[in-house]
């Protein structure tokens, strides 16, 4: 599945960007906006779609909070439900885990000069 929301890519039937694939994550709707001094928190709604079926909902929750000194700290939580039948979930080494993230790469460590700090204090790992 690719979440492809910012693709973009249109179709003949919408002026809205779509994804280009048939198998997608597509974004359905934010809410839950919530500003307080340096921090935003708000969820994301999406439909994991095949071929025009969906099989899973996801929820996402947000929370950034800017540090100071162009450094910002971003927790996110998500929950999958398989609203529509059931789902086997596989993995292979070759693909990326669930959660994936991908970063504008001005925050990217080789291009960009950002830094990436995990929970356990790894610091730019793959």
């Amino acid at each position: 599945f690719y979440n492809s929301y910012y693709t973009g890519v249109k179709d003949d039937e919408s002026e809205w960007l779509v994804a280009p694939f048939k198998t997608r994550v597509a974004h359905v709707e934010f809410s839950g906006l919530k500003t307080l001094g340096d921090s935003v928190e708000f969820d994301e709604k999406l439909t994991w779609v095949h071929g025009g079926v969906p099989y899973l909902d996801e929820l996402r929750h947000y929370r950034i909070r800017a540090l100071g000194s162009g450094e910002y700290f971003l927790d996110f939580s998500f929950q999958l439900q398989a609203s529509y039948g059931k789902v086997t979930i596989q993995r292979d080494a070759s693909h990326y885990a669930i959660p994936y993230i991908r970063m504008n790469d001005t925050f990217n460590v080789e291009q960009g000069g950002g830094k990436i700090v995990n929970s356990e204090g790894g610091i730019n790992q793959e």
